[in-house]
């Protein structure tokens, strides 16, 4: 029984392990990763961000060359390609030799095929050019090699039949298992093949193949001399549907009624719209504007402002019709119609959020936080700049004021980077994994001036 509850709480905390989201970090050169319990995952080592989505691996650059990592940060596949591509699923290619493009367009490269999420390699064979994969449960590759194109199971790694072509291959939509049927060109005509039995589905003695959509389905149009013949997935010849009996080609329908044209109506909004009366005096009315027809529904004053600017305007009927930005004493913040401060002048100013106009900005001291658009407060002015809104992980990128780089939660205001003690720690375990390639007098007396360097130059702790 305890063994059971042992081995219980050891898949609950692998779940929870697993679930955990990561996020990409920056000290402002290389890129690290951080979970959502702010725990480093990786220090910085990356040339660039990575991103692991709903995958459990993710490709990275380091020094230049491409591998991939799992979510734990450890290596799946080691940094030695020259660029590494996901391509469909689990797999990817990895270039072994990347020398640009031929006059015709197409990549000088080398390549094998990997799986990414276990990090073996799945056909040792270098290839020229990764034609099309087959979405179907075979998984296989058409791929040029040489002059050659040839079939490739993504499960074994090895080759399916003969080779073909040195043409385009395509694979035609899975339908009804059909998946592994492919177009392929062989000695100059076209046909389509069963890529796992090598059987001809349609000779390669047309000019050209293509699927189309005919007779509520889709089909396969070859043509030969001009003329059009039409196939389903199996090869079988598709005829046209005889006419049903007592349908006619001519057809009959009332006669088409036209509504006179109504000419284009003008609707006007009202808005809220802010006079300055001079001397900290403000009127502000909420009108409907048109061509020459203006009305005034609400008029308002506010005094006592060195500034007053619109933030929002909704309707009478909303719980704030409308958002103020104002200004007293040098300091600004947010008011209603009436006056009643909504938002205390304690920053030096507040404008729409650029990434996302839904949120505020407050900035103090050089520094910037977020509002939301309800005015409780999603981050304290402690960040430098709310660089991007990030689709991949529904959060915002953001700059601390020294430079360190990394992500948000806009729901929480939590910010995805490391604190004091994790920087310590992290410095410490890169000078003692580094040791014995930094044996010199004086190492030890540097240790601690190191140690303080690195805490000061992160953004949370001023410069």
């Amino acid at each position: 029984m305890k063994n059971i509850a042992y081995l219980s709480l050891v898949l609950l905390s692998l779940t929870s392990a697993a679930q955990t989201p990561v996020y990409p970090y920056s000290d402002g050169h290389r890129w690290g990763l951080i979970n959502a319990n702010l725990q480093v995952i990786a220090p910085p080592q990356f040339d660039t961000s990575v991103f692991f989505g709903r995958e459990s691996f993710a490709i990275a650059i380091k020094n230049k060359k491409y591998g991939v990592i799992g979510s734990d940060g450890k290596n799946l596949i080691d940094f030695n390609y020259y660029r590494l591509d996901h391509y469909q699923e689990e797999f990817g290619r990895g270039y072994t030799r990347y020398d640009g493009y031929t006059k015709e367009g197409y990549p000088i490269i080398k390549f094998v095929l990997l799986n990414l999420a276990t990090g073996k390699v799945v056909s040792p064979v270098s290839y020229d050019v990764l034609w099309d994969y087959c979405d179907c449960p075979d998984k296989v590759f058409s791929i040029r090699k040489d002059t050659q194109t040839v079939f490739v199971s993504g499960i074994t790694g090895k080759q399916l039949g003969k080779g073909y072509g040195p043409g385009e291959v395509l694979f035609l939509p899975e339908q009804r298992g059909s998946g592994n049927k492919a177009i392929v060109q062989h000695n100059g005509q076209y046909g389509v093949i069963d890529a796992m039995t090598g059987a001809w589905i349609v000779p390669a003695q047309y000019e050209a193949i293509s699927q189309t959509y005919r007779h509520n389905q889709i089909t396969v149009e070859a043509v030969a001399k001009g003329v059009k013949q039409y196939f389903d997935y199996n090869g079988k010849p598709i005829q046209k549907p005889k006419p049903q009996p007592g349908s006619s080609k001519e057809s009959t329908s009332s006669p088409m009624v036209m509504e006179a044209a109504v000419p284009d109506q003008q609707w006007y909004a009202k808005d809220l719209y802010v006079r300055n009366l001079g001397d900290g005096n403000w009127k502000l009315t909420v009108e409907t504007r048109g061509t020459g027809n203006n009305q005034v529904h609400q008029t308002y004053e506010l005094k006592g402002y060195t500034n007053v600017e619109k933030v929002a305007y909704y309707d009478e009927q909303h719980k704030l019709p409308a958002l103020l930005k104002a200004v007293k004493d040098g300091k600004t913040g947010i008011v209603d119609l009436s006056g009643n401060v909504l938002v205390p002048f304690m920053y030096d100013n507040i404008e729409s959020l650029k990434v996302h106009n839904f949120y505020l900005q407050t900035s103090l001291n050089n520094k910037i936080g977020v509002l939301r658009r309800d005015l409780t407060e999603l981050s304290k002015p402690v960040m430098k700049q709310v660089m991007a809104d990030e689709p991949r992980l529904k959060d915002w990128y953001v700059e601390m004021p020294n430079g360190y780089r990394g992500y948000m939660d806009v729901e929480t205001g939590k910010i995805f980077i490391p604190g004091e003690s994790d920087l310590l720690f992290l410095k410490r375990q890169f000078t003692n994994t580094n040791r014995n390639n930094r044996i010199g007098p004086g190492f030890v007396a540097h240790q601690a001036r190191e140690d303080r360097y690195y805490i000061r130059r992160h953004p949370f702790f001023g410069a």
